[in-house]
């Protein structure tokens, strides 16, 4: 996934200072600490790492599958049905990337989310 250089640095810090209250938290000082305890760190911060990336993945699916709702409820099935199952099928992978782990969930989820929305506006502009 893309950041923009404020976002992705501001993570970075978070990260950095997260690592940090881990040492102070488990070892006192980080100052003291031993080879082993700072191969659990990095070890830690992996983890954090990866479940940070997971429920990241989960909020796109999420804001995909309300988008594709938000389009059904329109009735943008009737109004723009390429759209409407193109946003279905991506939204499919995004969700079978999402259960095996896979790196594609942001792409496909985005554009599962791209999709919904303009069944979305298409259906909306034909009640007007």
């Amino acid at each position: 996934m893309k950041y923009r250089k404020g976002i992705a640095t501001e993570k970075n810090h978070f990260m950095q200072a997260l690592m940090v209250a881990i040492v102070i938290y488990e070892i006192g000082s980080p100052a003291i600490a031993r080879p082993d305890q700072l191969r659990d760190l990095t070890t830690n911060t992996a983890m954090i790492s990866n479940e940070t990336k997971r429920i990241e993945q989960l909020r796109l699916v999420e804001s995909a599958r309300i988008a594709f709702k938000e389009a059904t409820i329109a009735g943008g099935e009737r109004t723009a049905p390429y759209e409407f199952y193109l946003a279905q099928e991506y939204l499919t992978l995004a969700e079978e990337e999402f259960r095996s782990g896979d790196i594609g969930v942001s792409r496909f989820a985005a554009a599962s989310h791209k999709y919904s929305s303009i069944a979305r506006k298409k259906a909306e502009e034909e009640l007007q």
